[in-house]
């Protein structure tokens, strides 16, 4: 069974990650960004560190998606610090969310409709 010290040598001997080689280019991350709408009163404090839309009760929040190694959906909320190592505006990050949305195949259903279906 592995013990606390060896494990402490395995972690001590890895390269730190900085979080900006996991956070990539823009040109990298552009085409993965979506939409999520957050409740804007619920999420007050968090959306002091995240561009964001405001629509109705509602704030539009951006978000780097990805399917992970195992198949699910993965992904990350867009903060304010991102933009800035990108080197783009919250301006630009809307426009290619709502760009993606346009290519995006969706249908708008009714829940009656699906849960009947199920």
């Amino acid at each position: 069974m592995l013990g606390y010290m060896e494990f402490k040598e395995v972690l001590e001997m890895k390269k730190p990650i900085k979080i900006e080689e996991i956070w990539g280019t823009w040109e990298e991350k552009k085409t993965c960004v979506r939409i999520r709408m957050v409740n804007r009163e619920w999420n007050r404090e968090r959306l002091e560190r995240f561009p964001h839309r405001v629509f109705c009760n509602l704030a539009m929040t951006f978000r780097v998606e990805y399917q992970s190694s195992e198949g699910t959906m993965a992904g990350y909320d867009i903060e304010h610090q991102m933009l800035e190592h990108w080197g783009i505006t919250e301006k630009e990050v809307a426009e290619t969310v709502l760009e993606n949305l346009r290519k995006a195949e969706y249908t708008i259903r009714d829940l009656e409709e699906v849960i009947f279906e199920i």
